[in-house]
């Protein structure tokens, strides 16, 4: 993102700087999304920040709820700032703060609307402090999760949906066989791409757009949840097992293909509510009672 302002900065005469340190613990984001955040509230400040001005970005560890941590970012800058009077209204669809910009300034009101959005999709906040004629600092927060949490927290979402919708729900789990014995051959970044290159995979197979997958038991199990009841998630398993088994995958010790175990579970034939269908599943996978 910064690299995509830094020539349109420079050519305005404003001071853009990154400010985020690199020791940041990592957050699970949809990144097109949050990157759209950034591209609109880096452009805002740009477009009302004169030549000669600063715009900078942070990031701190802040709370969250009670037991989590949010990652906090603050786009700041020393541009015209926004009145009292809009600063409640700035995140409203097609409230226009483009006042004595050309024509071809203006946008479409929509942008911050968007990014509201967006965070509250991803569970945290955003907001703004200005001060008018001193500048402005938007803020927003992404929960800090780890893979575990983060999963647990989409089991979770999907149940309520299909509880609502009157629909079932399937969880399968996907995980390869042997893959201690694998990891051993290979280096812990080889044997993470093995399992990056077997989500891509497993979400390249799946048919619904609403369907899920994620990453499960720190890391080494890939995940879907799928609005299919038990047929349907067999039929996406062995889709899913023939994507994968028939692949070749690269590593330093030459291409080698992957045995995939599995297991399932479905809401609410097999669990009602998240915790008995995450274990449900486990037991399955553990067992090997999915037919394969």
């Amino acid at each position: 993102v910064f690299k995509n302002f830094q020539v349109q900065a420079e050519a305005k005469g404003v001071n853009l700087q990154n400010l985020i340190s690199e020791n940041l613990p990592e957050v699970y984001i949809d990144n097109e999304r949050i990157i759209e955040v950034l591209n609109n509230l880096i452009g805002n400040a740009l477009k009302f920040t004169a030549s000669d001005g600063r715009i900078w970005v942070e990031a701190i560890i802040s709370s969250g709820y009670p037991g989590h941590k949010n990652l906090e970012i603050k786009v700041s800058d020393t541009g015209r700032g926004v009145p009292c009077e809009d600063i409640d209204k700035i995140f409203d669809k097609f409230h226009q703060m483009e006042k004595g910009l050309p024509q071809g300034g203006r946008g479409t009101g929509l942008g911050l609307a968007i990014s509201r959005e967006i965070i509250q999709l991803h569970g945290g906040n955003i907001w703004a402090e200005s001060e008018l004629g001193k500048g402005s600092r938007f803020i927003f927060t992404l929960p800090i999760f780890d893979a575990d949490t983060f999963f647990k927290v989409r089991v979770a979402e999907e149940i309520k949906r299909s509880r609502q919708s009157n629909s079932p729900l399937s969880l399968v789990v996907l995980f390869i066989d042997e893959f201690n014995k694998i990891r051993d051959g290979v280096s812990d970044m080889e044997a993470n791409q093995l399992l990056l290159r077997m989500e891509d995979l497993t979400r390249q197979t799946v048919r619904r757009p609403t369907d899920v997958v994620s990453r499960f038991m720190k890391g080494e199990v890939i995940a879907v949840l799928a609005g299919t009841n038990k047929e349907g998630a067999r039929s996406l398993i062995r889709r899913i097992k023939t994507t994968i088994e028939k692949e070749d995958f690269s590593t330093s010790k030459g291409a080698m293909k992957l045995k995939i175990l599995v297991g399932t579970a479905t809401y609410p034939d097999d669990a009602v509510d998240p915790e008995e269908l995450i274990k449900a599943a486990e037991d399955s996978l553990k067992l090997g009672k999915v037919n394969q």
